[in-house]
């Protein structure tokens, strides 16, 4: 091959923000060269070239822009990633090897269940800490409260990127109360990683009742209220009052999936069906205890139709995807780019063995105006004042889900009357990652909730999360769809033997 490429050195590359190198492309031989360039190895789902193909005549040099978006999750860890930039030609393919180099950030989160312990004066909570940056961290725990000790076993923590841990927390108000109203008395716990980095903060209370008869009841009334709210968050409620405070429930290992069918599903709505207060799954298996999902022991496959998208489309769909591949554990590899249509389920195809394969999930732009085009026929919640954002839909056979498409709307505005454009990132608000982060999870399985503090409620501009990241709702639901749940079998494509 007459061609040669360089890569150049870079900054860090900062997790949630672009890192871009240039790639010089020489032509050594003697005739005009047509090279497309593309990216292999572990970073390439996060990374794109611009020009993706140059024409060079003989001596001729030109440069191309490599660019890297890393998620700013988990994975990919702080460090070296590789990549190798692959240049294919008539006379055939090299791949140039290069590094990336991750830079590290810390970003902890605590939350305290149940945040307040009514009814008496010591309160005992778990408080969770999650380690959602992509370094790994020590950290000290620690409670305060002007009229509460608070005591936290353990005190100390050592994280692993992705890993979370229980800390046992005693909040104790004091002596009791003799009279007057129940009142309650605020503390916090606060996480502090070593050497700096933002701590992550709960919120707790204990409310202190006074004693004798009064108290007595006034604790029976609220254990009794207590109860109550606990059943509403598992069997649905059934009234009209929000749910939010009310923590996700743990999901039993046995069957994982009872109670917690989407009252939806690709378009078609299941009449009776109440949903979920924390995460409901898409479809579930005849026996009704296991959510249907890919098999999340080998790598999901995915390809871009990239023919409407920009550069920034696609940054932000390769750090949502990302944020998924921390939250389930599942491993994403993006496969060439294809000019399938992103609207339509992708059918089996012929590999180069003969052999029929199940093929990538497509995902592709297009403008479908900022009418309700995605909802299915059978959705009677259909309105034409909502503009939908994207329509993910995952392929499933014999309880399994073994392909998918996602059509994101390059038309969706924020609001109908200004037409505001859906804004990129991942911040406040209703934005392009909380779309793809809502549809992507609907694509490997996941259904819509009624927690507004949930990635899969379904009124985007209702949610109350403060960034557009996975609730905890979410989280128990695609760790259940992710490998947590375990490996399960892919049926062969019908009538052509097992898939490759």
């Amino acid at each position: 091959m007459g061609v040669r490429a360089t890569v150049g050195s870079s900054a860090p590359a900062v997790p949630g923000e672009t890192a871009t190198f240039e790639l010089g492309v020489e032509n050594t031989g003697d005739r005009t060269e047509d090279v497309g360039l593309a990216l292999a190895g572990t970073a390439a789902a996060w990374g794109w070239i611009t020009p993706a193909t140059l024409s060079l005549a003989a001596g001729e040099r030109a440069v191309a822009r490599l660019t890297f978006k890393i998620p700013r999750a988990p994975h990919p860890p702080a460090g070296p990633l590789a990549v190798n930039v692959r240049l294919t030609t008539a006379g055939g393919m090299q791949d140039v090897p290069a590094t990336v180099e991750v830079a590290p950030f810390v970003d902890v989160f605590a939350s305290l269940g149940p945040r307040t312990t009514p009814g008496g004066r010591k309160g005992r909570q778990r408080l969770t800490v999650e380690n959602r940056g992509n370094a790994g961290i020590r950290a000290g725990v620690e409670g305060v409260g002007e009229d509460v000790s608070v005591r936290v076993e353990p005190d100390r923590l050592e994280l692993a990127p992705g890993a979370s841990a229980e800390v046992r927390v005693t909040a104790d108000a004091g002596r009791p109360r003799f009279r007057g109203a129940t009142v309650t008395r605020p503390y916090e716990v606060v996480v502090r990683p070593d050497g700096g980095g933002r701590p992550g903060r709960a919120e707790g209370e204990v409310e202190v009742a006074p004693s004798g008869w009064v108290g007595r009841v006034t604790l029976l009334l609220l254990a009794v209220a207590a109860a109550g709210i606990g059943l509403s968050a598992f069997v649905g409620s059934s009234g009209d009052e929000p749910r939010d405070a009310v923590a996700a429930t743990t999901p039993a290992s046995d069957c994982p999936a009872r109670d917690h069918l989407s009252p939806d599903a690709n378009g078609t709505v299941r009449d009776g069906v109440r949903p979920s207060f924390d995460y409901s799954f898409l479809f579930v298996t005849k026996q009704g205890c296991q959510p249907v999902r890919f098999n999340p022991c080998q790598p999901v496959r995915y390809a871009l139709n990239r023919r409407l998208a920009g550069d920034a489309d696609v940054a932000d769909l390769l750090a949502a995807i990302g944020k998924l591949a921390a939250a389930t554990g599942m491993e994403f590899q993006r496969v060439a780019d294809t000019d399938e249509d992103p609207r339509l389920v992708p059918r089996p195809r012929r590999q180069p063995d003969g052999t029929f394969a199940w093929p990538p999930i497509v995902i592709g732009w297009a403008h479908l105006g900022a009418g309700d085009a995605l909802r299915g026929r059978n959705d009677q919640r259909a309105s034409p004042d909502v503009v939908v954002g994207g329509g993910g839909r995952p392929e499933v056979v014999s309880d399994v889900i073994v392909t998918g498409n996602l059509i994101l709307n390059l038309d969706a505005v924020t609001d109908t009357d200004t037409r505001t454009p859906v804004p990129h990132g991942f911040g406040t608000g209703v934005n392009w990652g909380r779309i793809m982060l809502h549809e992507l999870a609907h694509v490997i399985g996941l259904g819509h909730v009624e927690s507004r503090t949930s990635i899969m409620n379904e009124a985007l501009t209702q949610q109350t999360l403060s960034s557009s990241e996975w609730g905890v709702g979410d989280l128990i639901g695609l760790r259940q769809l992710g490998r947590d749940g375990g490996c399960v079998t892919v049926p062969p494509v019908p009538g052509q033997g097992a898939p490759r």
